[in-house]
């Protein structure tokens, strides 16, 4: 079934590697079994499915929302068996959305006892905090430094990219040497990946095989755009990008929604954020995780509209007057 600037936007900001040279592609035999403690639990019911729904008051609420808006951060069971089950009924590989739930509970567990990061258990209604800098990410960011954990905690692309390996396609795999992955002598032009790089090395979470890490590099390296481009430039310097790269998307429920911008200083179009979004009959469903240091995040919308509004503003709330062009895709058509 299975072939296989910025971070999302602060993380390159925040973690922005310091090294002239990476490792070698780190080499994994083919369906590697994920490392996730085999001991971990995970908050999932073992009976839910696309056919199976769970019977409780969250998923009733998603379904029956209104025009009202909705966000968790996916503490209690009943929001991760509402998420679980939109996701699978939307054509997500079951294992695939355990793994992602042993993460969520794994970064919850962690960063619990943060109070300058509060945590939805449950979905509530936006307000007007939501959520763009709710509490800050450095204390999260200190206590994992602290800990000593060998390794980095995912960001918004990984966890796409992991959800989506059976609907992101790409044909013409870039070759390693052109990845953004590399600082040479304080020029940051070609490393705009580097992180994304170090959490795919480091991170004993992830399965993914050598075809999918080439896949997901070729999916979204940059591309060059220079002078001070429309936003019609930028589709066509990602939609130009893809087609030479073979990269298509299957059909379904399920799309992959990227935030592409401008970076002037270094004449590339980037990649600054990306959400799963899946539809399912009362509205939509996105998935996101902003950068490493802010909490998994499940949000209903009613409206493509909505969506696009939602990640431009969050990038806004970001970068500020340094936001630039900017534009939302789904898959490979422009989110209206």
């Amino acid at each position: 079934m299975r072939s296989v600037v910025g971070v999302c936007l602060l993380l390159l900001i925040l973690l922005q590697g310091s090294c002239t040279q990476t490792a070698p592609l780190p080499v994994l035999p083919q369906g590697s079994p994920s490392a996730y403690p085999s001991d971990s639990p995970s908050n999932i019911a073992s009976d839910i499915t696309a056919d199976n729904p769970p019977d409780n008051e969250t998923l009733r609420l998603i379904y029956e929302h209104g025009e009202e808006l909705f966000y968790s951060n996916l503490v209690d069971k009943d929001a991760q068996n509402a998420v679980s089950h939109i996701l699978l009924a939307a054509g997500a590989d079951e294992t695939d959305v355990e793994e992602v739930f042993a993460w969520v509970d794994d970064f919850n567990d962690f960063v619990k006892d943060i109070p300058s990061l509060p945590l939805e258990a449950s979905f509530v209604p936006f307000d007007e905090h939501f959520p763009f800098e709710r509490g800050t990410n450095y204390d999260v960011q200190t206590k994992w430094s602290r800990s000593g954990k060998p390794h980095t905690e995912i960001l918004c692309r990984i966890l796409v990219f992991h959800l989506l390996r059976d609907v992101i396609l790409a044909q013409n795999l870039i070759p390693e040497a052109d990845w953004h992955v590399t600082e040479v002598d304080g020029d940051y032009s070609g490393s705009l990946l580097s992180s994304d790089f170090e959490i795919i090395q480091t991170n004993p979470y992830l399965n993914w095989t050598t075809d999918e890490i080439r896949r997901y590099f070729t999916v979204f390296n940059p591309t060059p755009l220079p002078g001070t481009a429309s936003e019609a430039d930028l589709y066509g310097a990602i939609s130009n990008m893809w087609a030479e790269r073979g990269v298509a998307f299957t059909t379904g429920r399920l799309s992959l929604v990227t935030v592409w911008r401008q970076n002037e200083e270094f004449e590339l179009a980037v990649s600054a954020h990306a959400a799963v979004l899946a539809e399912f009959d009362g509205g939509l469903l996105l998935l996101e995780k902003t950068n490493p240091f802010r909490p998994y995040q499940a949000t209903i919308f009613n409206h493509r509209a909505e969506v696009k509004a939602y990640m431009l503003d969050k990038l806004v709330a970001i970068l500020g007057d340094g936001t630039g062009t900017a534009i939302v895709m789904a898959n490979g058509v422009l989110l209206h």
